[in-house]
């Protein structure tokens, strides 16, 4: 990095060539990872120093090769494909260097050198045969403007409030520290990736905004709806694709803000955007997601902890951090539910963590939780990821509370009153309100630091850990509840020394599950049926989580292959699908017809007429809601894995849609995701049919992490119950 920005400095007009993004996505990865030379890289790439020649062939050349792999390219320049040496491919150096590291062998490395050395050259070659190319087509069609190059390197590298935050980081890890000055450049490391994808996505080709799932590509002309107050609504059809673009979008070409998406079908593929008064509707090509949240207030309350810290005095965020945890948790003869009350109750300063797996009862065990602190005269505060949860969580209580957020945001319940402002939060606190809910954005504020007795953070493992360590100034003690095995806190950056976790999962560590003397461990579902938790048990939860004792009395009676209880895989044959297999979509529609013509049985031994509202149909992919929707009937349970974490039904079916490993956008990493795996699985009462291509059960795999999650795949296969016909391959 420092001999980049030497020769930047030199050379205003340097540029840095290579080709597709691996590079540019290591030197991200190792300067989070490191806590090194971050804002150094920002400046390279806001500077856009880094040129990736893959886009630059992908856009403008169709060449005669079955790939634009770098290797076939040499054809063109070279006349002639490098011969293959002791190291010839990516994948080949990966593990040669693993050998190496054991080995030491001397020569390893230098076949290593000299496949990289090969690589940079042909890199090279490449952008001089470019070159020739762009002199050929200027001679036909006449000069072609370049981009402006020459842009100096900044003499200040990064801004005042940036450098004080270093300072304090730098003073704290010198202080012994290290977790706390990662977390209190957390924020500023976060937000980077998403300044550095409103730069990368106006490089990328229409087909490729549409791949990926950071964007939305394909977007058409703008049709007016109606009129919204003194706006005007318009609707935006494109292709169905995945993505993960809030409600506040830019275009991807201007980076400038295009309205707020009021509504959106993103299995019908439609988007409603509102535009301001007397402003033209916006014609992008594709929408990107805006840059950070306002994080202000997250960052001056991780600083507060700090600065605590090193002044000696204490703080609910540094006892999180320390893992400051009740010296009895639970008792000889307590159930876990009875021991989280009982240790809630006697907090004072310490952390609570919970972990509750699938139909626990996590959120009933935190609502008596709270009740009984209400009655013991204690302020209690509730935040979570968003505004539902909270609101959820605090229903659930039935006691008189305020939650700060839209009228919109407001959950429902008689008992909660929403306020829209941080003055009428503070109000309701003067005036004797025990109960509060709020984001992060609220508890990170000076004026609420320690304003109730005890904060409980509602999905705590999706929570990262510098944002409860930024909320904790707002109480004394804190209650962590949640459950990192199911979907984990999204992060963007990487993160040294421990602070990419989330703040359950700091408590949990390593392992799959909180061990005793950290927390509590609700080890009982009330959901799932034994054979159904056997499965989930072993994959995610070290095999202590049991069923119920009633939960094996729950099973299906239908006709065709759905009769029985427990896990179900039935295999579908298809080539060349990605993200969505109408053949599965087929399957699927009649596995749900065959059972409306059924019945299930509850854990009481009841049974009841199954309907659509006793069946999930669930997958990963957008596309293939979109699939199932088109051949089931109206009024169908269909969504990705990440909508339904919550719900149950008595019936599960998961389409998984990709042919096999190598068609699945995202790859094994996504698709066989044990976290999304477990979370489909275990909506179920009664029974899981997992429906799939065969050949995602012979996945190539380059790693132990993904040997591991193909082997999850196939241990389902393998527990399920093959009586019923399923395990005959359908297509």
């Amino acid at each position: 990095m420092d001999h980049l920005l030497a020769h930047w400095r030199a050379h205003p007009g340097m540029h840095v060539y290579h080709y597709a993004p691996y590079e540019t996505a290591a030197l991200k990865r190792l300067t989070g990872r490191h806590g090194v030379r971050e804002a150094e890289l920002d400046q390279l790439l806001r500077g856009e120093r880094f040129v990736d020649l893959y886009g630059v062939v992908r856009q403008g050349l169709r060449v005669s090769k079955p790939s634009y792999s770098i290797k076939y390219l040499e054809h063109f320049y070279w006349g002639r494909t490098r011969s293959g040496g002791a190291v010839s491919g990516a994948m080949d150096s990966v593990v040669a260097y693993e050998r190496w590291l054991g080995e030491r062998d001397p020569q390893t490395l230098a076949d290593i050198e000299a496949y990289n050395r090969d690589d940079v050259a042909s890199t090279l070659a490449l952008h001089d045969w470019l070159e020739d190319r762009r002199t050929e087509a200027a001679a036909q069609y006449g000069p072609m403007l370049r981009p402006g190059g020459t842009v100096a390197l900044p003499e200040q590298p990064v801004g005042v409030a940036e450098l004080a935050e270093t300072a304090l980081a730098e003073t704290v890890r010198a202080q012994g520290d290290p977790l706390l000055a990662a977390l209190v450049q957390w924020h500023r490391r976060e937000a980077r990736p998403a300044w550095w994808d409103v730069f990368r996505l106006s490089d990328l080709a229409d087909t490729e905004l549409i791949d990926d799932a950071s964007a939305l590509g394909g977007v058409g002309a703008p049709e007016f709806v109606r009129p919204h107050k003194r706006s005007a609504v318009y609707r935006y059809r494109f292709p169905v694709q995945d993505t993960k673009i809030g409600n506040s979008v830019l275009d991807v070409d201007t980076g400038k803000n295009v309205g707020d998406v009021l509504d959106r079908d993103l299995t019908q593929g439609w988007l409603e955007l509102r535009v301001g008064p007397g402003k033209a509707p916006p014609r992008p090509r594709g929408l990107g997601p805006e840059g950070p949240l306002n994080d202000a207030a997250l960052r001056a309350s991780i600083a507060w902890v700090a600065q605590c810290k090193l002044s000696g005095q204490d703080s609910a965020g540094a006892r999180l951090l320390d893992r400051v945890v009740p010296a009895e948790l639970r008792r000889a003869g307590e159930t876990p539910a009875q021991a989280v009350v009982r240790a809630g109750r006697g907090l004072s300063g310490q952390v609570l963590a919970v972990q509750g797996p699938p139909g626990s009862g996590k959120t009933t065990v935190a609502a008596e939780l709270i009740r009984a602190l209400l009655a013991d005269g204690k302020r209690v505060g509730v935040t979570a990821t968003s505004h539902a949860v909270i609101g959820n969580l605090l229903g659930r209580v039935g006691q008189p509370a305020v939650q700060k957020c839209t009228p919109e945001q407001h959950c429902g319940s008689a008992d909660v009153v929403a306020v829209d402002s941080n003055a009428a939060v503070l109000a309701a606190l003067d005036a004797g309100v025990s109960l509060i809910g709020g984001t992060a954005w609220l508890w990170a504020r000076e004026d609420m630091r320690g304003a109730v007795d005890v904060l409980v953070i509602d999905e705590a493992g999706q929570f990262s850990l510098a944002n409860a360590v930024a909320v904790a100034g707002g109480t004394t003690s804190l209650v962590l509840l949640g459950d990192p095995q199911q979907l984990t806190q999204p992060t963007q950056a990487q993160h040294p020394d421990g602070g990419h976790v989330s703040a359950l999962r700091h408590l949990i560590g390593g392992h799959d599950t909180i061990r005793p003397e950290r927390g509590v461990f609700l080890d009982t579902t009330w959901r799932m049926h034994p054979q159904i938790n056997r499965f989930v048990s072993d994959l995610s939860y070290d095999g202590r989580l049991v069923a119920g004792p009633d939960n094996g009395r729950q099973r299906v009676q239908a006709p065709g292959r759905l009769s029985g209880a427990g896990l179900r895989f039935l295999p579908v044959v298809h080539t060349g699908n990605a993200a969505q297999s109408v053949q599965e979509a087929q399957v699927a529609a009649a596995l749900v017809a065959d059972l409306l013509c059924g019945t299930w049985t509850d854990c009481a031994g009841a049974a009841h007429q199954i309907t659509l509202a006793d069946v999930l149909v669930v997958t990963p992919y957008n596309a293939q809601v979109a699939a199932l929707l088109a051949h089931l009937p109206a009024g169908a349970r269909v969504g990705t894995v990440d909508k339904f974490q919550g719900q149950e039904a008595p019936v599960v079916v998961y389409s998984m849609a990709s042919s096999s490993a190598a068609d699945a956008p995202r790859g094994v990493e996504f698709l066989y995701d044990l976290h999304r795996l477990n979370v489909a699985v275990s909506r179920a009462r009664a029974m899981a049919v997992v429906v799939a291509s065969p050949a995602l059960l012979d996945a190539a795999v380059h790693s132990p992490e993904q040997l591991r999650k193909v082997n999850a795949l196939c241990r389902l296969a393998e527990l399920a119950t093959p009586d019923a016909g399923c395990g005959d391959t359908v297509g």
